[in-house]
């Protein structure tokens, strides 16, 4: 090769290191400014990100507020429950499902028991009785936003009309209706008890108007002598029935006197319009002075001729040991015949009476036995106490 060759070759080689150099250059020239440029949006990225979950957390924090609030006001007379178990039963869907049990008597389910929470002997003596009460959750309300709504303004907002459908569109009262879109989504229900299982727990039940997984709260016997207004015990339907135990004790009731003095009590008290619930000259009640008087003492009359206790409490009432919670026990005995007397409250009275125990003979099984349901109360005297609450308002 000629020097004039080598001189060329190396000239070729000093311009391409040049332009590869000049390339190099331009190229980490633009690569530092594409890295300046992420670098720059990271930032950007970050301080968005940043403010974003500020934003996030001053919204949780109010929402907490909101909701410590709303539930300072629910708490103050919430009342927690927890369900015994729950319906299985031919609705699948709310749709379709019967406004009420008995217009489609043929329908089936089954209540079944959480065995957790429920002994299995609870269910002793409930195959005595025909009908049951289902106490249950509406647990798939389609009202939601409303009730979100009414939480957060504390509970102020709920809706207070509803459109029963056998209305054609006119408003009404939820009170008014059966409506499940309820400020306390509770109902019950009435239903047949077919059959008992005590092997799986549960209640087999027809004519019942329950969605299948219905929380369920409680189940009662139902009693037709006092569930059905206007029930008449001598005409009891086939299809009904109650243990002995109840229906004897539904009939009996003790007989009450009461005694001139307490007579004379109860009119001055009367005339002076101290009753809460009866009459009242502060209470701008329309009801005469006599009207108040014949209806407090049929009250007194009703509630003591029915007041069967257990065996331990009959016995405190027949030695005059049964006091009225909210007042001082009475200790002291009539001076006439030194009798023991109890107390129990009505309305603003507090009634002195004594208890005669009647003398008849029992069959071993009576159910009547220990409840006193034969004694004879005797009612001294009356008193009027609390009357710095009379004359509440509703």
């Amino acid at each position: 090769m000629s020097r004039q060759d080598i001189s060329s070759a190396s000239t070729m080689a000093l311009v391409v290191a040049g332009c590869y150099a000049l390339y190099s250059f331009h190229y980490f020239r633009q690569q530092r400014d594409v890295i300046r440029n992420l670098e720059c949006d990271l930032k950007n990225e970050k301080r968005r990100v940043s403010d974003l979950i500020q934003s996030i957390d001053e919204e949780e924090n109010n929402n907490v507020s909101a909701t410590n609030g709303c539930n300072d006001i629910a708490s103050k007379n919430a009342v927690s429950t927890v369900p015994i178990g729950k319906i299985e039963s031919v609705y699948r869907l709310c749709v379709g499902t019967p406004r009420q049990g008995m217009l489609a008597p043929s329908s089936r389910g089954r209540v079944v028991l959480d065995t957790t929470r429920i002994r299995p002997d609870s269910l002793d003596a409930l195959e005595q009785y025909s009908h049951l009460w289902v106490v249950f959750i509406f647990h798939l309300n389609t009202n939601k936003d409303a009730v979100k709504k009414a939480e957060s303004s504390g509970y102020q907002t709920f809706p207070s009309k509803v459109r029963p459908p056998a209305l054609g569109g006119k408003r009404v009262g939820v009170f008014a209706t059966r409506t499940p879109h309820r400020p306390a989504p509770i109902g019950f229900s009435l239903c047949k008890i077919d059959s008992i299982d005590k092997k799986h727990f549960c209640v087999h039940v027809s004519g019942l108007d329950l969605v299948d997984g219905t929380p369920v709260l409680d189940i009662k016997p139902y009693v037709p002598h006092y569930d059905s207004v206007g029930f008449d015990p001598v005409n009891v339907p086939n299809d009904l029935n109650v243990p002995n135990w109840v229906a004897s004790g539904l009939e009996k009731r003790r007989e009450v006197i009461i005694k001139e003095q307490a007579e004379m009590d109860l009119r001055q008290i009367a005339e002076a319009g101290l009753f809460d619930f009866y009459g009242g000259k502060k209470c701008e009640n329309l009801e005469t002075t006599e009207d108040a008087l014949r209806s407090m003492r049929s009250c007194v009359i009703e509630v003591l001729a029915a007041d069967v206790r257990s065996s331990y409490q009959t016995k405190k009432a027949r030695k005059g040991k049964s006091q009225a919670g909210l007042t001082l026990k009475v200790k002291n005995k009539l001076d006439d015949n030194e009798t023991k007397i109890s107390t129990q409250q009505l309305d603003n009275l507090l009634i002195h009476f004594s208890v005669d125990v009647v003398e008849i003979e029992y069959l071993d099984d009576d159910p009547g036995r220990n409840s006193g349901c034969n004694d004879r109360v005797i009612i001294h005297k009356f008193e009027i106490i609390g009357t710095e609450n009379s004359c509440r308002k509703c």
